[in-house]
């Protein structure tokens, strides 16, 4: 930092510019842990969502798999997750992939794999200029999560 014949910086004291860079620190540090939780999120939300409906603990299940161009997380979900926390680009850029099913399907560019009802949509694979799925068989519903 430029300093001054009184050899302070910017006419603050060397202990008033320490405590400014201790803000700006700490604000970059709680930046960085909103942007890992908004992450995990994302990739916490794979699994079915309880809720307690009248005393009595339900079971919903996702319908469709959503999938990020930029990091290939893949999630179940209802509808379109949340845009934020892409760890590779500004945004989550989600495409509907299917609805959830018992149809195993393996993507060869990006090794994704999803169980859905019906073959997954070719658009906007992160590997390649689009996915190339293999059916790989059949699960059995007792088995989903």
């Amino acid at each position: 930092m430029p300093m001054n014949n009184t050899g302070t910086t910017f006419g603050l004291s060397k202990s008033d510019t320490n405590i400014i860079l201790f803000i700006v620190g700490v604000l970059i540090f709680l930046y960085l842990i909103k942007r890992l939780l908004q992450w995990r999120s994302g990739l916490s939300n794979r699994n079915a969502v309880s809720k307690k409906v009248s005393g009595e603990e339900a079971i919903y299940r996702p319908k469709y798999w959503f999938q990020c161009k930029h990091c290939k997380v893949t999630v179940r979900r209802e509808s379109i997750p949340n845009s934020e926390g892409c760890f590779k680009g500004p945004d989550h850029y989600w495409t509907e992939l299917a609805e959830v099913g018992n149809d195993k399907y393996l993507c060869r560019s990006c090794s994704t794999l999803i169980e859905t009802k019906n073959i997954p949509v070719t658009l906007d694979c992160p590997d390649a200029p689009e996915h190339t799925w293999i059916k790989l068989g059949i699960t059995s519903p007792a088995r989903q999560r």
